[in-house]
């Protein structure tokens, strides 16, 4: 049971290390000057407004409720089986559920990843976090490239002395956040490649 356990989480960080860079990012930064035009917040009146960086998956809803069925029927199967093919049973079981698990933590982390931008600055939230970038301490507008396996990513960047406000080109509402941002900082991006 405890290798089982050390592959589960050897493997759950592999996955994550892969996942990573594709994930809008708060990187951690050292350095960079706050633009002096920003000293006195943004230049035009900016409108709060929330773009979520992920949606809820209605296919990871319907296979988590099947799964999850699927779990609870293997293990009352596993209850009245014989003892060598209880194991069997019981083991579909608890794989069923975790993949279960697995997808309804999927569907609610998409919904806990959102931006949002008002008078105050640029505010990052990802799970249980929530970090801001005032207007003033804005000091550039980069591009990141992310390339995983295929995928291809442009994420915007907003850099301050001290941290990283990006988002990807495909997230829902990313060119109103960027026109945006750009209207209230008087920068722009520079063209993708």
């Amino acid at each position: 049971m405890t290798e089982q356990i050390a592959w589960i989480c050897g493997l759950s960080l592999v996955g994550w290390l892969i996942l990573r860079p594709v994930l809008p990012g708060r990187r951690v930064l050292k350095g960079g000057v706050p633009q002096p035009h920003l000293a006195s917040g943004p230049l035009v009146a900016v409108a709060p407004a929330v773009y979520f960086g992920g949606t809820p998956s209605r296919g990871l809803s319907i296979a988590s409720t099947v799964l999850g069925a699927l779990a609870v029927m293997l293990a009352l199967v596993s209850a009245r089986a014989a003892e060598d093919e209880a194991a069997i049973y019981l083991g579909l079981s608890i794989t069923g559920a975790i993949v279960a698990v697995t997808f309804v933590f999927g569907n609610w982390f998409a919904t806990r990843m959102r931006q949002r931008v008002d008078g105050a600055g640029l505010h990052s939230r990802l799970l249980l976090s929530e970090h801001t970038i005032p207007w003033r301490d804005v000091s550039a507008l980069t591009l990141r490239y992310v390339r995983v396996r295929g995928l291809h990513l442009v994420y915007y960047c907003v850099l301050s002395p001290t941290r990283e406000f990006a988002f990807p080109h495909t997230q829902r509402g990313a060119d109103t956040l960027r026109r945006t941002i750009e209207q209230a900082t008087g920068m722009t991006w520079p063209a993708p490649e």
